[in-house]
């Protein structure tokens, strides 16, 4: 069997695939963990279960295109090509579809952190740190979108307790004057390094025989009696396929005709060195639109959301802006040296991943558009996937997930929820929860 792309929700398939009796070959042209798992801010929220998509967030999008220091950009350049995300995105802000996508997110995130047990074992506590996550919230009274957000999580059975000033005082002393409210969630944690994490899978992949063949894969199709994958090294034939390579998955996608509105939703983060702040857990700055974490000895600062073509240049000034806020939130931070990256997520406009058989290819699956939520959604994805792939039970109900879903009317929703207020913390480098 064949997994295309070696990062996390790869990586979390070929352990899950293996754990059921398959031979795993592993194709990335990187490596373990290389790409967006390497960037991405390290929290891993079992409570994340907001859509980026959500009721008044139309309202706002024109306000943040105009702002040069907006946390949304779109290239003028690539507005057009991705015209059909952004219409389909401003489409699943409204309640109902924004409803499903709560459920279905909640269903992948929530045991994530068994999920890791299981995948790490005795190496569980040297990668993931269970300190909780602490969410700052504006102003000093509740908007309407917050009072939204605790509706939604009282109906879902999600704790998350409200901290005040003296409260913020003890958790992260430091914080600027302005800051007076946040949301503190214990069930959330953050990983110690991502990129390290991912190489500790890689490991578990290979030690149960699994291969790692740094290939490019250029094209994919199905036969008789499953898939053959062509690569820059020659073709290579399989019972089945895992189309896992983020972004890269795109062109594999359109070549089998799965309709799949994936877009590049492009990050950056700067990895501050022997910073002056120490935090105790990830933080998300909700109307700065960034996530500090606490990562191997530094501090990353992560966010922001640019649709833009995946191998356009970086636009460096959108790193810039997370610096200038981060120093405005933290004004004693101090730091030795700092190194910027970008990354092109692989994001859907629900949010919510497509995870399943690609349609008309029966020994082909796809583990995709995970966008801000990879770290989290990526192991009951491999979970799910493995379980198709091998006649087991879902562990849960696959339907929301499925690759056709953008061209098909269901029926997967919930109860209503007042549709109402604004749609702040759009850019958050992973769901508040």
């Amino acid at each position: 069997m064949i997994v295309i792309g070696a990062g996390i929700v790869g990586l979390c398939s070929a352990l899950a695939l293996q754990a059921r009796g398959a031979r795993v070959r592993l194709f990335d042209p990187l490596g373990f963990g290389q790409g967006c798992s390497y960037g991405n801010a390290g929290l891993i929220n079992a409570d994340a279960h907001l859509p980026v998509a959500m009721p008044g967030m139309p309202s706002q999008v024109p306000r943040w295109l105009l702002a040069s220091d907006s946390p949304l950009s779109v290239r003028p350049a690539d507005a057009l090509r991705e015209l059909p995300f952004l219409w389909r995105w401003l489409a699943a802000s409204r309640m109902a579809a924004a409803w499903r996508s709560i459920l279905a997110l909640r269903a992948l995130h929530s045991n994530v952190l068994a999920h890791y047990r299981t995948l790490l074992g005795n190496d569980y506590h040297r990668h993931i740190i269970e300190a909780g996550g602490l969410t700052l919230l504006p102003g000093e009274k509740p908007t309407p979108a917050e009072r939204r957000a605790t509706q939604i999580r009282k109906r879902l059975g999600i704790a998350a307790e409200m901290v005040d000033r003296a409260g913020l005082d003890a958790l992260v002393p430091g914080l600027s004057p302005s800051l007076q409210r946040a949301l503190f969630f214990p069930g959330h944690a953050h990983c110690h390094d991502p990129a390290a994490l991912c190489a500790a899978l890689g490991a578990r992949v290979l030690a149960q025989g699994g291969r790692l063949e740094k290939v490019q894969v250029v094209g994919i199709t199905s036969t008789a009696g499953g898939c053959l994958v062509v690569t820059d090294a020659g073709p290579s034939e399989a019972a089945a396929a895992v189309i896992a390579a983020g972004i890269g998955s795109r062109h594999l996608l359109r070549e089998l005709r799965a309709r799949i509105p994936l877009a590049a939703e492009r990050g950056y983060h700067l990895q501050l060195e022997a910073p002056s702040v120490a935090l105790p857990m990830g933080v998300i700055h909700r109307a700065g639109g960034f996530a500090l974490t606490p990562i191997a000895g530094g501090l990353r600062l992560a966010g922001t959301i640019e649709i833009a073509a995946p191998d356009a240049p970086p636009k460096w000034s959108r790193a810039d802006l997370i610096l200038a806020r981060a120093r405005a939130l933290l004004p004693a931070l101090r730091f030795s040296s700092a190194t910027r990256w970008m990354g092109a997520r692989p994001s859907l406009p629900d949010s919510v991943a497509a995870i399943g058989p690609v349609p008309g290819h029966r020994h082909i699956f796809a583990a995709v558009g995970h966008g801000h939520d990879g770290m989290i959604g990526a192991p009951a994805s491999g979970q799910l996937i493995a379980e198709m792939l091998t006649g087991g039970a879902p562990h849960i109900p696959p339907a929301p997930y499925r690759l056709d879903r953008f061209g098909v009317r269901d029926s997967f929703c919930g109860p209503a929820l007042e549709d109402q207020g604004d749609a702040r913390g759009l850019a958050c480098a992973g769901s508040e929860g």
